[in-house]
């Protein structure tokens, strides 16, 4: 006879251990093996921000790393020696959870030199563009949830020879939804401890 409780106790601890997971985190990666996992994303460490969807410019070298140095901030880092070369560097896509929408974003370039960095945004079907020799930042005035990102670089007044070794881009949005406690979850999780114990009392 099939025991209705045990399967009842042990559906309903799956269901709750599948709501409760949570995308990976991002973490510092190199160029190399994010291009070779093109399907890869992550949430940033408080988990407001996804970001997904990572293109590379063909002159960013693959020990270049990608990091996530503080909460909505993505950074594309030369290695020691090189740089990010002229042209696209990094693209990327940042969606907004828990209810946040985005406000604007800033972004910056170091150099060993004059080097242009363009970084330009698209959101809720609208597209900033800004230039900067050091930094910048745009301001959306729809409040989007979904932001597609891409920076490119190219010389400087300077001319040749100035070279971008890293971009950072902070992402600025509303306060995220807190959580409240979760009631429900804490009634189902007691749903499934009760058929789990009636299961093992009907067994005994």
């Amino acid at each position: 006879m099939t025991n209705k409780p045990l399967i009842l106790g042990v559906m309903t601890a799956l269901a709750l251990a599948g709501a409760q997971a949570n995308a990976a985190t991002c973490s510092s990666m190199t160029v190399t093996a994010l291009l070779a996992n093109p399907t890869f994303s992550c949430t940033d460490a408080d988990g407001d921000t996804m970001f997904s969807a990572f293109v590379f410019g063909s002159g960013v070298p693959g020990t270049a790393t990608l990091s996530f140095p503080a909460d909505d901030t993505v950074r594309l880092g030369a290695a020691t020696g090189t740089h990010l070369g002229t042209g696209p560097a990094l693209n990327y896509t940042a969606t907004g959870l828990m209810g946040i929408t985005y406000t604007g974003i800033s972004a910056t370039g170091l150099t060993t030199g004059s080097r242009n960095l363009t970084t330009t945004v698209t959101a809720a079907g609208q597209s900033f563009s800004f230039m900067n020799d050091g930094s910048g930042s745009a301001t959306f005035s729809s409040g989007p949830t979904v932001v597609d990102v891409t920076n490119s670089s190219a010389p400087g007044p300077a001319g040749p020879g100035r070279n971008l070794v890293s971009i950072s881009n902070t992402l600025a949005h509303t306060p995220p939804v807190v959580p409240t406690p979760e009631p429900m979850s804490l009634a189902l999780f007691g749903l499934g401890l009760a058929g789990l114990a009636l299961a093992r009392r009907r067994r005994s």
